[in-house]
């Protein structure tokens, strides 16, 4: 039988809105099921869905992936770009978080329903559930349905009059990361002994 979770995340990011740029800070509840038995494949999935939403997108900008001018000028002045398929309203950033942390979960943990809450909301909450979430995680070859640690695609250019937009490729691997599903080999001192303990180091 299943375990059900739930985590909360507090982070801030600005958007790209109407050729403007706006600060804003996000409440993000995470309901969750545990699938797998394994506690070191748990604490993995926890650690992974941590990077994606502390590690990426905690900082960045996020912005509709047709603002090509802007995502350049935002890139080329060094700020980490988060582009979304629609405008950076609640309700898109929910659902293609949820996507996302169920693609790099890949199945030990099973994102249900993502609650956000942003101070331009003005204290009203959003609810997307999985069901809801079903047409950004049937969209191939984008970032939210890819298992690496991403947040941004490079534009597909439209025209030849359209400039191609390079986004930085820097994205680590989750080996890389330490957050590979398996066990890193060790080479242990017998004087250790031979008995590997992982230690979960989240307070929450």
């Amino acid at each position: 039988m299943s375990a059900r979770v739930s985590r909360e995340f507090k982070i801030d990011a600005a958007i790209h809105y109407d050729s403007s740029f706006i600060i804003n800070s996000y409440l993000i509840v995470l309901d969750m099921d545990v699938i797998t038995e394994d506690v070191r494949e748990q604490n993995i999935s926890l650690e992974r869905i941590k990077f994606i939403l502390e590690g990426c997108i905690d900082n960045c900008i996020m912005i509709h992936d047709t603002e090509l001018v802007a995502i350049n000028a935002y890139t080329s002045a060094g700020i980490r770009v988060c582009t979304l398929p629609e405008e950076p309203y609640d309700q898109i950033v929910a659902a293609v978080i949820m996507s996302k942390l169920n693609a790099v979960a890949e199945g030990k943990l099973s994102i249900t329903e993502v609650t956000i809450n942003s101070k331009i909301c003005d204290g009203v909450s959003f609810h997307i559930s999985r069901e809801e979430d079903s047409d950004f995680r049937s969209t191939q070859g984008v970032w939210w349905t890819d298992n690496s640690p991403s947040i941004c695609d490079v534009p597909k250019k439209s025209n030849k009059k359209d400039k191609i937009v390079q986004l930085r490729k820097d994205v680590p691997d989750w080996i890389d990361l330490g957050l590979g599903w398996k066990e890193p080999d060790s080479h242990i001192d017998p004087k250790f002994g031979t008995e590997i303990v992982f230690m979960n180091l989240d307070k929450q």
